[in-house]
């Protein structure tokens, strides 16, 4: 039988090899780190960390970017840092967040806060990088852009047709009242198109009725004929318009 002993140090291999694994795929020297850990832990702050990584290690800001990283550093924190530190433009960031693993919806927050991006700019960078199209529209969703916002930027960037765009904002949770706001802006929808997608989209009767009336001028009347030629019973339209 293998003895404890062999057993040990068989373990002890194994960590060691994964550590040794672990640095390369950082490609960073485990020291640095340590180093960078003991920074922290004395409360440098991210901006101090990274000067350090710059001036005495002689980090580019990709490896500096995977260090921070390693520390648990949140994306905004870490572009911040590489902006003030390496003067890293706003599409390289993009790159470099992406690389060291960050979330589409991580990389938004960074340029929104730290870049001050526009929505269209930063799903050019995002697409740019691989991300695909409903995962952009979720993660500029999140980091607070606002959904006009996001509609222009579906139709202009992406050139989504009317009803693409439309399935696309449900498919990541905006409300009715939200989407038909959205399309009116960067579409120019009618409320009859607007009535029309929101029913392909399968929202019920109350929510499509809600919604024309908070983004259209329409009195009570036209909307009722209006739900009423899409083929609505007069009962259910009548008992949608009490509710608004």
């Amino acid at each position: 039988m293998i003895s404890k002993k062999i057993l040990s140090v068989y373990a002890f291999v194994i960590i060691w090899a994964c550590l040794i694994i672990s640095s390369r795929a950082f490609d960073v020297d485990p020291q640095v780190i340590a180093k960078a850990q003991k920074m922290q832990q004395q409360g440098e702050s991210t901006e101090e960390i990274t000067t350090a990584l710059r001036d005495e290690f002689h980090l580019e800001a990709l490896d500096a970017a995977n260090v921070l990283s390693h520390l648990k550093i949140d994306a905004v924190d870490i572009a911040n840092a590489l902006k003030q530190i390496y003067q890293t433009k706003a599409e390289k960031v993009v790159e470099i967040l992406k690389q060291i693993k960050c979330s589409a919806t991580d990389i938004c927050r960074a340029l929104k806060q730290i870049y001050t991006s526009s929505c269209q700019t930063v799903l050019e960078h995002l697409k740019a990088v691989g991300f695909k199209e409903l995962e952009i529209a979720q993660a500029l969703l999140d980091a607070g852009y606002d959904v006009t916002e996001i509609g222009q930027a579906l139709k202009i960037q992406l050139q989504m047709s009317v009803e693409r765009a439309g399935i696309t904002l449900k498919k990541i949770g905006c409300k009715a009242t939200e989407i038909t706001k959205a399309l009116k802006s960067a579409y120019s929808i009618k409320a009859k198109q607007a009535a029309n997608l929101l029913k392909k989209l399968a929202f019920s009767l109350p929510e499509i009725a809600k919604s024309l009336a908070e983004n259209y001028p329409l009195s009570k009347l036209r909307l009722k004929k209006l739900l009423l030629s899409m083929g609505y019973a007069d009962s259910e339209v009548t008992e949608a318009l009490q509710n608004l």
